[in-house]
């Protein structure tokens, strides 16, 4: 018996099956391609959702499994998307080796031969995660390096939202870092990270995502910036509006595309994404402002 698991596992390193990479973690970033794409805990449709992603959303891929990407989200939980609704962008991510004379090894064992000897700062993207190990790519040659050795921000659940997010640049960039906080509870004068009012939410995105200070008060937000024609609004415009129908500005919202805006609403007493092509928030809009370029 014991010869013949061993003969087993013998065909296995033959075919490469044995080896460390089976367990590997290719590392990537996937854009949505749905209005909506449901993230769920586990890779089945059958599976409970647990968060939501939209059209263009950037998001850090850290498996894959048949049909499914494993997802990390910007408050550090991970779950899984169709792999049908989301396009890699990149392959790879971002990492910076953090101490001298680290050593970038031809294999993922410290008795492979030496490519090359790297100093502490040196960037790299980061492929994979192999057991303890890291596949890496830096000037054109691909090594393997001791994970202790390689900061990857982007897998660090503290500054998960800044790496992955701030992927998508300028506006689009304060838009999915917007979408990323639904579901966040709603409490009257609060600014993040996990509560927010109206103007509390717009303010700490623009302020995280963006590094634009803004004022707590939706009627002040509402005179800063560019005014935009509603025909012409554009990913993370900030839109605004009179819900109480005397005519002043008393709401604010992040535009996020395909009609759509993110808010902090008291009536869902969460962050939600509502409709500004029709319906109460149409009725009531007033006007747009844009912050930059």
């Amino acid at each position: 018996m014991i010869k013949k698991i061993g003969a087993f596992f013998a065909i296995l390193i033959a075919l490469g099956l044995g080896s460390s990479s089976v367990f590997a973690q290719p590392f990537s970033i996937g854009k949505v391609q749905a209005t909506a794409l449901n993230v769920r805990k586990e890779a089945s449709v059958s599976s409970t959702v647990i968060s939501k992603l939209y059209n263009n959303n950037e998001v850090l891929i850290i498996s894959k499994q048949q049909d499914w990407y494993q997802v990390r989200l910007s408050d550090g939980n991970e779950g899984w998307i169709s792999s049908a609704y989301a396009g890699i962008v990149k392959e790879g991510i971002d990492g910076c080796v953090n101490a001298d004379k680290v050593n970038a090894r031809q294999e993922a064992n410290t008795q492979s031969g030496i490519l090359e000897s790297l100093s502490k700062g040196k960037q790299l993207s980061v492929i994979e995660k192999s057991g303890d190990w890291y596949r890496v790519m830096f000037d054109g040659k691909t090594a393997y390096i001791y994970a202790t050795y390689v900061d990857v921000p982007a897998l660090s659940s503290q500054t998960q939202q800044t790496a992955v997010v701030s992927r998508g640049e300028g506006r689009s960039g304060i838009s999915s870092y917007a979408l990323n906080l639904l579901g966040k509870k709603y409490v009257w004068g609060a600014s993040g990270p996990s509560t927010f009012d109206c103007s509390g939410f717009t303010r700490y995105v623009y302020k995280s995502a963006a590094g634009t200070e803004l004022p707590h008060n939706s009627t002040a937000q509402s005179t800063v910036g560019t005014t935009v024609e509603k025909s012409n609004l554009a990913v993370g415009d900030l839109v605004f509006f009179t819900t109480d129908r005397s005519g002043k500005v008393n709401h604010a919202g992040i535009y996020v595309g395909n009609g759509m805006f993110a808010h902090a609403s008291s009536a869902k007493g969460k962050v939600i994404v509502s409709d500004l092509k029709s319906g109460f928030y149409s009725e009531t809009y007033k006007w747009a402002k844009r912050i930059g370029n």
